[in-house]
């Protein structure tokens, strides 16, 4: 995931066409899987970078806590009962993580 976009991910993905192993095959094995109530099966895929804030290099200031910021991929595919891709949705969010006095 660390390498997808959007771009890259519907130039490989398509609805009705691509299979659970083909995904498997590009992708590897999903972080997540789960069943939707009809029995249709979702994996999903994430990728998380983060860094150090500015704040983080400030002497002293790290005994207080940390903040990280950076960026979250999510890639979430549903598919059919034959196994085919039915739909996905990939995003991307910023992610700012605060421990210590700066949560």
């Amino acid at each position: 995931m660390k390498d997808q976009t959007e771009t890259s991910v519907s130039q490989m993905m398509h609805p009705g066409v691509t299979s659970q192993v083909q995904v498997q095959n590009m992708l590897g094995a999903p972080q997540e899987k789960s069943f939707t109530a009809a029995g249709t099966e979702i994996w999903i895929y994430s990728h998380e970078r983060l860094r150090p804030h500015a704040v983080s290099y400030i002497p002293g200031v790290r005994l207080f806590g940390r903040v990280r910021k950076g960026k979250q991929k999510s890639l979430t595919v549903l598919f059919d009962e034959a196994g085919m891709v039915q739909k996905y949705a990939m995003t991307e969010t910023d992610l700012s993580v605060r421990t210590g006095l700066y949560k």
